[in-house]
């Protein structure tokens, strides 16, 4: 399912120069959401990751 489309809570996050992760209707809440983009982007080996999006729906 794409992040743009997905219900829910979600949250899209981006590294420096590589990576990135995102978390779509799994979460109870944004703030959820965000960590669990963030720890994704993360294992991926992002450099400096960051929320670049968050959203309810």
């Amino acid at each position: 399912m794409k992040y743009d489309a997905a219900p829910g809570p979600k949250g899209f996050a981006k590294g420096r120069t590589k990576s990135c992760g995102y978390s779509a209707k799994t979460t109870p809440t944004i703030e959820h959401a965000q960590l669990r983009a963030l720890q994704i982007c993360r294992q991926q080996r992002g450099d400096d990751c960051q929320v670049v999006d968050a959203r309810r729906h």
